[in-house]
């Protein structure tokens, strides 16, 4: 019975001394413990940028319509959310925001006017619109300067309303 528990032992030795060999080798092949030029973390001081306070002086924001909209509530919303974080990531929509024609349009006054309808809104979620919108030919059409002037007729505006 001695020599058969020697005999366990010998193999527990074996076995113990091949998985702390396997231990070492797969901490030599991995580089653990990382050294210290490879350990980063908040032990330590930190290397903090530190300036000066804030003063109006260094923000300067000259036109008044702007300083009342940063301080709308209603606005600050609308920037926080997730909806506008993402149309305002989008590269298109900068390059949009940019447009000069873009920023005719967005500071004329019919068109503040027609912007703030709810049908106007609805009208341009529709995904049907939006389609009818980004189709070639439907634009074409819509910067023929005969078709401008029929689309301002007040009698064809009627005939276009009437359902029958």
């Amino acid at each position: 019975m001695a020599q058969q528990s020697t005999g366990k032992i010998k193999y527990i030795l074996i076995g113990g001394i091949a998985a702390v060999g396997l231990v070492l080798a797969v901490m030599a092949i991995t580089g653990y413990p990382p050294s210290k030029d490879e350990v980063t973390g908040s032990i330590g001081v930190a290397n903090r940028y530190r300036d000066g306070q804030v003063t109006e002086q260094d923000v300067k924001i000259e036109d008044a319509d702007v300083q009342a909209l940063l301080q709308n509530d209603k606005v600050i919303e609308i920037l926080q959310s997730p909806e506008f974080q993402e149309l305002a990531s989008k590269p298109a929509n900068l390059e949009l925001m940019m447009d000069p024609t873009f920023k005719e349009l967005a500071s004329n006054p019919t068109f503040k006017e027609l912007a703030s309808y709810p049908t106007f809104m609805e009208l341009a979620s529709n995904p049907t619109f939006k389609e009818l919108a980004g189709n070639p030919t439907f634009k074409e059409l819509a910067s023929n300067p005969t078709f401008k002037e029929l689309a301002s007729n007040p009698t064809f505006m009627e005939l276009a309303g009437n359902p029958a």
